[in-house]
């Protein structure tokens, strides 16, 4: 009888330290999933981050965009639209690009902005 005493007793400690180890885990995958939660709402408050700068002028018609604002210019996204007759400035949930005389605005694959 002692003996079985003994062992409920030696049998739920190792259960008690079974179920905080459990509780650990369960407490460390929860703060994991609020910090990528949090990165992913980061993301999406400045979707426009997704395609820099330069990129958006190598995606834009030639000659149509600039990285500076100047004179004859105007504002489309992070760059700037050449202020000339027909350029238009294509915005789009991930990106923003300069389209020149005779293009319209699309959206393309997974949400950049595409002249056509």
């Amino acid at each position: 009888m002692l003996a079985a005493i003994f062992a409920m007793l030696v049998v739920g400690s190792f259960a008690d330290e079974s179920m905080q180890a459990l509780a650990a885990d369960d407490e460390s995958v929860a703060i994991n999933l609020l910090q990528h939660k949090g990165t992913a709402q980061a993301e999406a408050d400045d979707v426009e981050e997704m395609v820099d700068a330069e990129m958006a002028v190598e995606m834009s018609a030639p000659g149509a965009a600039f990285l500076e604002e100047g004179e004859g210019r105007f504002r489309c996204g992070k760059i700037y639209c050449a202020d000339t007759s027909g350029t238009s400035c294509c915005q789009q949930p991930r990106s923003a690009i300069c389209c020149g005389p005779g293009f319209h605005c699309r959206r393309g694959k997974r949400g950049l902005a595409m002249c056509m």
